[in-house]
């Protein structure tokens, strides 16, 4: 299972930022299904 989720393609300097999905899991108390709902009602207007 891919455990990585990615932010800002592009980055500052043309990197991809990662976010490892346990330390969101940790930290935010969210799973994959969690982010990716939240993804969908932010770019839903």
């Amino acid at each position: 299972m891919y455990r990585k989720q990615q932010k800002n393609v592009h980055g500052d300097g043309g990197y991809v930022i990662c976010y490892e999905m346990e330390d969101i899991e940790k930290k935010l108390h969210f799973d994959r299904k969690s982010l990716l709902c939240c993804n969908d009602l932010s770019f839903s207007s």
